[in-house]
């Protein structure tokens, strides 16, 4: 007796027990899913939400368990999707592994693990394999040396990283700097005033820019030195005040022995781009989660430019609140007709809008100047971003920010929130880039 007839024989047998139903006259079996991308390794800080994806084909239904150390794995309720967004991570929660049984007319398959891991550091910040030693630099000539090292993984080669930057030099002449992470790892800095470093990830040098279209992200800094041949100085942050395109985080050395890191969490270098993106709107929901889509793969845009802007589908997002705290605090001033952009610079009154902590009798004067110097310290950070409408946009980067420091507004340095760092004599900077 041949296999296939073993085969065909052992269905009919099924079939005719009521085990199996019968397939149409030449109809092949139904395949089983295949499973084409496994959920990876999260590194979270405690608070936050580990997001674990499976891709497969022939798949019609999901369940996700989670595994505990020391336990066997239990089926994690309602994780019924392709994407599994947990709860809010405890030190407990260091080595949960989570799998997912995919299932499909054709029968079941399950995935490999991802395991959740609680950083190293609790600020968030990257160990030593995302922003290398300071040692390892070579000293500068000019003001400082600039390293970038390329923390994507594997994701992506040092030949198609690059970063750019244009300043003038002592003559007034303009210097434009263009590399690959392999053509130049180590660039001398000299003094360059205040301008914007620029990190890609491209096939070729042809294809490096700034568009919607462009995987980019850039630092702001300003790099000068004090009068009568003083001190050299630098001034810089991260920001997403206009958007996100890659996870970036720098770690600054200064002369004094001062070691100070900003930027994008070590979860943010470990998540996948999609898992970054579907954690976005898992965790803010509508409407952000289709405004997030404007850019995708190769960013997430800020509010104002991602359908909360003027005449955008979420126009209307902020007005009963704007309309609120005009009538509350008595304000005078024209309300803003785009996304909370004030018609003068009131950083407190722009911060507190944002935050959805600025609907406080007595705490501006009419002309949006803040009235109550004491308002910050009664609005801690704890009280940020607590109702509808905030700008949740920037209190996710936060959220996924060393010391959750960054600046996702305007005038986010109001209530020290910002990444902006400065310090006299540095000698290093670290630019660490993921993808």
């Amino acid at each position: 007796m041949t296999e296939a007839f073993t085969v065909h024989a052992l269905r009919g047998v099924l079939v005719s027990a009521g085990l199996l139903a019968a397939l149409p006259a030449g109809a092949a079996p139904a395949a089983a899913p295949v499973i084409t991308g496994q959920p990876q390794w999260q590194v979270l800080q405690v608070g936050q939400r580990a997001g674990f994806l499976v891709k497969a084909d022939n798949a019609t239904g999901y369940q996700w368990y989670a595994a505990r150390p020391g336990s066997g794995p239990t089926a994690v309720p309602g994780g019924t999707a392709p994407f599994l967004l947990t709860a809010p991570a405890a030190q407990g929660d260091d080595g949960t592994q989570y799998s997912v049984i995919v299932t499909g007319p054709g029968g079941s398959t399950r995935s490999g693990t991802g395991t959740l891991y609680i950083g190293p550091n609790a600020d968030g910040s990257p160990p030593d394999s995302v922003l290398a030693a300071a040692g390892d630099i070579p000293a500068a000539r000019n003001v400082m040396t600039l390293a970038f090292l390329n923390a994507s993984l594997g994701r992506v080669p040092d030949s198609q990283m690059f970063w750019s930057l244009q300043y003038r030099d002592g003559s007034g002449n303009t210097v434009k700097e263009a590399h690959s992470f392999a053509e130049k790892p180590y660039f001398d800095l000299p003094k360059v005033g205040g301008t914007r470093l620029y990190v890609y990830v491209a096939p070729d040098a042809a294809s490096i820019g700034t568009g919607q279209k462009n995987y980019f992200d850039f630092l702001e800094l300003n790099v000068g030195q004090d009068a009568n041949n003083g001190p050299y100085w630098i001034n810089m942050d991260t920001t997403r005040v206009d958007r996100w395109g890659l996870p970036v985080a720098f770690r600054l050395q200064c002369g004094d022995g001062t070691v100070v890191e900003r930027g994008d969490d070590v979860g943010l270098f470990v998540d996948d781009r999609d898992v970054t993106l579907m954690k976005y709107q898992a965790e803010l929901g509508s409407p952000w989660n289709a405004a997030a889509q404007q850019s995708w793969p190769y960013g997430i845009d800020e509010p104002g430019a991602a359908g909360f802007g003027k005449n955008g589908p979420y126009s209307g997002y902020y007005s009963s609140y704007i309309d609120e705290v005009w009538r509350v605090d008595g304000l005078t001033i024209p309300k803003p007709t785009n996304f909370l952009d004030l018609a003068t610079q009131l950083p407190d009154l722009s911060g507190a809008l944002n935050r959805h902590v600025a609907a406080v009798t007595g705490a501006f004067n009419p002309d949006g100047t803040l009235a109550d110097k004491s308002f910050w310290s009664k609005h801690p950070p704890t009280s940020f971003y607590g109702a509808i409408p905030s700008n949740f946009y920037s209190a996710f980067w936060h959220e996924h920010a060393i010391s959750h420091l960054q600046y996702g507004f305007p005038y986010d340095d109001d209530a020290s929130q910002s990444s902006d760092v400065g310090c006299k004599k540095p000698q290093s900077l670290i630019v660490g880039v993921g993808f």
